[in-house]
């Protein structure tokens, strides 16, 4: 049990856009906030829960001594993921997850290609389309390539029709994504192999869990194809997670561990990558605002070493408090600002 509260910060949405365009498929549903909600209320005095930054910032004075969880997503800006911790740092509040800074750079996916890359992680060849100019940088790929915007999560702009097969295709989805969300486009050689998420929590002085998954989908044979949100959001798709650890060999898991401790304060982060033929593994993107959920990769990682989601919570806390040190703790003095009410009940969508 923590003697902490915990303050969790969650966006809803009731239908999910999607949608090539759509921005809103890593916010959370009803499901998923109260499956949050039961788990950490079971590891702790008190849940607070905030659907909105306002509505956090203007009641930050009531949480000094708590500790915030966040699965906030945000929309339409590249920088969104950093302002949770970054807000938290300026208060001195203890927070569970990577900083600002860890989860700017995992969110830029061109530039976590390159930090993996010197981990000696292998990675599939890409092209950064900044713009409309830079579309003929996609010549110098070989087919088929996977498109996607270069700083999105949650398979936010990726669907089915981004795993192009030709140039022509590859250009009309890079213009696409282009206009739909506004910044960078990634384009990356495509990688037959098993969807594959390393998770590693932990901190600066040590990892405390360590697992490798597979997402097995029935009845499709993902390497063939690509994790797209057509998959991941169907209700009729049955799916389900395998360790995979020991498939991945010690050099892997090794560079696994010395990319997240070289990231400062990240405490939990996926590492995701495709597992090919020859048993290599294809580094693919860093996500260190994981899902949390129990039929996501860091549940099914903690499930399947016999860990329940609410054990899991209560580590990821404990590792929040151990990891927190003076030089996250900016400010002592937090007034508060409104003296408001909490927001503890979902948000009105009408």
């Amino acid at each position: 049990m923590i003697d902490r509260n915990v303050v969790l910060l969650i966006d809803c949405v009731e239908n999910r856009d999607l949608t090539l365009e759509g921005t809103n498929l890593e916010m959370a549903d009803d499901d998923e906030y109260f499956e949050l909600m039961e788990a950490v209320g079971k590891v702790c005095p008190k849940v607070v829960p905030y659907h909105t930054l306002h509505a956090f910032i203007d009641n930050i004075g009531s949480h000094r001594d708590d500790i915030v969880l966040s699965v906030w997503s945000g929309e339409r800006s590249r920088n969104r993921k950093g302002l949770v911790p970054a807000i938290c740092e300026a208060y001195g509040i203890t927070y569970v997850g990577a900083d600002a800074y860890a989860n700017i750079v995992a969110g830029d996916k061109a530039l976590s290609k390159t930090i993996a890359q010197k981990f000696g992680f292998a990675t599939p060849r890409s092209v950064l389309i900044e713009g409309p100019g830079d579309l003929s940088l996609l010549h110098a790929l070989v087919y088929p390539v996977v498109v996607k915007p270069n700083f999105e999560g949650g398979s936010i702009g990726i669907s089915q029709d981004c795993l192009t097969h030709d140039l022509q295709s590859a250009e009309t989805i890079a213009r696409r994504l282009l206009t739909a969300h506004g910044d960078a486009v990634l384009a990356e050689e495509f990688v037959k192999g098993r969807e594959v998420s390393y998770v590693i929590v932990g901190h600066e002085q040590e990892i405390v869990f360590a697992e490798a998954v597979e997402i097995v989908v029935a009845d499709i044979e993902l390497r063939d194809t690509i994790w797209s949100y057509e998959i991941k959001q169907s209700a009729t798709v049955n799916d389900y997670w395998r360790l995979v650890t020991a498939e991945l060999g010690d050099d892997v898991l090794q560079r696994g561990r010395a990319l997240f401790r070289s990231l400062g304060k990240v405490e939990l982060m996926r590492i995701d990558g495709r597992l090919d033929a020859d048993g290599q593994f294809h580094f693919i993107e860093l996500s260190p605002d994981s899902y949390l959920g129990a039929d996501g990769a860091v549940g099914a990682a903690y499930a399947l070493r016999g860990t329940s989601l609410d054990v899991m919570m209560e580590q990821l806390l404990r590792n929040a408090l151990q990891s927190r040190s003076p030089r996250y703790a900016t400010s002592t003095a937090v007034p508060n600002r409104t003296g408001t009410v909490p927001d503890t009940s979902l948000p009105d969508r009408r």
